[in-house]
């Protein structure tokens, strides 16, 4: 099919060499740029490039080519399809209008314009040539073409370089595809680095480069509407710039106090003189929105000013908030001149929140009402202001309800003050309470917390410095108090007077300053009583006991462990009358026996059994008996004599057997040689043997076996064997 095109274009296309068919500006009225200087030249060879514009060069043969490649039709053609491969353009010099176009997937169109650029189409208005804008001069338009030559007087072939024609005696046409204006990309101007600055309430300024490489600028133009106005409410800035690079710097003001908050939307356009144009398109948000005051209050109002507090909000952020303040007596002479720029009014701004403390010192001191205004500005500048009013009235004197007090720790009590007025109305001060010892006594708001006991006085002080106090003593009850544990305590037949550890908290109370004690019943054995009576800061009393006991028992023993019986002996306890001993086994405790010496003999007791016992003294005052802490032993009877012994012998290897005991703990074996020398082998568990192997047995030897009982370490042994000769 682009075949089947370009042959058509080729036929149709007729260049005819009628200089008056396109007629050709004088020399004189061509641009002064030696680059596009109008001249005739000679056609001297085939194939000769004559002019070159955007890589396409005009290219000129010594004969006519009403056709073909060498054509006014073919140049056109070529150049296009240069730019858009596979672009065919037809009907060229058809003497039926203008050129057709034929670009696959998209609808193009040539579309007569005005406003020429290089690169566009130019036809004659008799449809019989076509050429390609080179330039643009106002109305003049520079051409690079083929086949526009003639034949001289003199046979040469001339053909004109950077012909010139008027835009008004064509037909000048822009490529359109799919209804988008798709001109030639040639000594187009270009916008950069453009930028919006210093954005605010009021403005803004617009910074851009402009740069056109190949023909000087002609204009900037700089325009800006409000988006919610449209195109319509556009506002042009036009600069005559000169040169080819050029700096663009305009600043937009908004003029109408009504305006919202909108997206401005800026054009930048460049202009060279060729008639190209482009844009930038910049969005600046502006905002017009002023912050919101809000919970605007007065607080804390003294004799040394007032403070003011306020709620700050806005849609970008709240950047500042300030309180120029002054005296209504004064008037806004209190203010400094240059306030705003000053950081005397400026308010503290956290998360929403602002404060601010007038201070009466920076208005001679003066009482009074105080005037506030409150600004509050955002990045933009947008301000908002309220208006609030405070009185300062201090208090001529204070006095408290009461002048001393005695409270009990842990408690709390509440002071009231009563201010004076001075006669100028109602008295706005400011409290400030201290206490002498906060560890002692605490003070918030005149309520008194009693802490620890002591003194304190407390003041409450106004603001103008006027003063009055409080005596606060601190007592505590000796029930609170904490006393270490009495331990008992041995009989002596005397007077037993134990010391007393009493402490408050981690502090430890001395006798006779903070506390007295005194006894009864401190004599005899039972339960002897102590009063604790408080002392000084410390109030009230308690009672206290202690337990007096005999000496308890100790030194437990056993003497002699046999198989059937096991002897005991202990220390004598002073004072006793006697002793208690007693049995335990499996956990029951039973009484064996009274003694009225330091022994004993547990008999008809089973072999190679773990016995316990306890021994305690005990006296005995009237009727009632006072048994003292017990002394216990673990032990065990001794074992049975081993019977039943009998042994083999092979070699030097000697089988050993026995009657096996029950309840041992062991057995040991004695091997006598004969020299008389003695060897005790440990035999294994009886549990498990009531024989035994044993090898390495030389000679001849004698051999007799024992069963021991062992408890808590200690061994008790059985009788040996009877003993036989091996």
């Amino acid at each position: 099919m682009r075949k089947l095109h370009k042959k058509i274009a080729a036929l149709l296309s007729a260049c005819t060499m009628l200089i008056s068919s396109l007629g050709t500006l004088p020399v004189s009225a061509a641009d002064s740029s030696d680059d596009l200087k109008q001249y005739n030249i000679e056609i001297t060879h085939n194939g000769q490039v004559v002019d070159s514009f955007m890589g396409m060069d005009a290219v000129y043969n010594t004969y006519y080519q009403w056709s073909g490649p060498f054509s006014c039709a073919g140049f056109v053609g070529d150049f296009y399809e240069k730019f858009y491969d596979g672009m065919i353009m037809y009907d060229i010099n058809s003497y039926q209008g203008k050129p057709h176009i034929y670009y696959p997937g998209h609808k193009g169109e040539l579309i007569e314009t005005n406003y020429p650029v290089p690169g566009d189409v130019v036809q004659d208005f008799k449809y019989s040539h076509v050429a390609i804008v080179k330039a643009v001069d106002g109305d003049i338009l520079t051409l690079i073409e083929q086949n526009w030559k003639w034949t001289d007087q003199d046979g040469k072939v001339i053909c004109t370089v950077n012909r010139k024609v008027n835009k008004n005696n064509v037909h000048v046409y822009r490529l359109f595809l799919d209804g988008k204006d798709s001109r030639i990309p040639y000594d187009m101007p270009s916008v950069s680095t453009a930028a919006v600055t210093n954005v605010s309430s009021k403005g803004f300024t617009v910074t851009a480069s402009a740069f056109s490489e190949k023909s000087p600028l002609t204009a900037i133009r700089v325009g800006t509407y409000p988006s919610h106005r449209g195109m319509s409410g556009i506002t042009w800035t036009t600069l005559t710039p000169a040169g080819n690079n050029i700096p663009v710097s305009s600043y937009y003001q908004i003029t109408d106090p009504a305006e919202m908050s909108d997206t401005y939307i800026t054009l930048v356009e460049a202009v060279n003189k060729n008639g190209s144009s482009s844009y930038t398109r910049l969005e600046t948000y502006v905002d017009r929105t002023s912050p919101v005051i809000t919970d605007l209050k007065v607080s804390n109002i003294t004799a040394e000013g007032y403070k003011v507090s306020c709620q700050v909000s806005d849609n970008n952020g709240v950047v500042a908030v300030k309180y120029p303040s002054w005296t209504t007596a004064n008037g806004t002479d209190d203010i400094p001149y240059n306030w705003e720029g000053n950081i005397y009014s400026n308010g503290t701004l956290y998360n929403g929140y602002s404060e601010y403390t007038v201070l009466t010192a920076y208005h001679n001191s003066e009482y009074g009402e105080y005037n506030t205004t409150v600004y509050a500005y955002d990045a933009a500048g947008n301000v908002a202001k309220a208006d609030i009013k405070a009185v300062i009235n201090p208090a001529a004197a204070v006095t408290l309800d009461k002048t001393e007090i005695t409270i009990e720790a842990g408690s709390s009590e509440k002071l009231n003050p009563e201010l004076e007025s001075s006669g100028k109305g109602k008295v706005t001060d400011e409290l400030t309470w201290t206490s002498s010892d906060d560890s002692t006594v605490s003070v918030i708001g005149g309520k008194i917390s009693a802490d620890e006991v002591g003194k304190a006085t407390v003041e409450v002080e106004t603001s103008a410095g006027k003063t009055a106090v409080c005596e606060i003593t601190v007592t505590k009850n000796v029930e609170k108090l904490t006393v270490d544990r009495l331990a008992d305590e041995i009989y002596s037949g005397m007077e037993i007077t134990p010391a007393l550890n009493v402490w408050d908290g981690s502090k430890l109370l001395s006798e006779g300053v903070d506390y007295t004690v005194s006894y009864s019943g401190n004599k005899e054995l039972g339960k002897a009583t102590v009063k604790l009576t408080g002392k000084g800061f410390y109030k009230g009393s308690r009672s206290l006991s202690f337990n007096i006991i005999p000496a308890p028992a100790s030194g437990l023993v056993s003497t002699e462990n046999t198989s059937e019986s096991i002897s005991l002996s202990w220390d004598e306890s002073p004072l006793a009358d006697g002793y208690i001993v007693y049995s335990q086994q499996k956990g029951e405790t039973k009484e064996l026996a009274r003694v009225s010496s330091a022994e004993f003999k547990a008999e008809g007791l089973s072999a190679a059994s773990e016995q316990s016992f306890r021994v305690a003294a005990y006296i005995k005052q009237g009727d009632k008996e006072f048994i003292s802490e017990s002394a216990s032993l673990t032990t065990a009877t001794a074992a049975k004599r081993t019977e039943g012994l009998s042994a083999d012998r092979c070699g030097n290897c000697l089988s050993i057997f026995w009657d096996k005991q029950q309840g041992v703990t062991g057995y040991e074996a004695r091997l006598t040689d004969k020299d008389g020398q003695e060897q005790i082998i440990a035999i294994g568990t009886p549990s498990v043997l009531s024989c035994c192997f044993l090898t390495g047995i030389n000679g001849e030897h004698s051999i007799s076996i024992r069963a021991y009982k062992e408890v808590s370490g200690a061994r008790f042994y059985g009788e040996w064997s009877e003993e036989i000769a091996v």
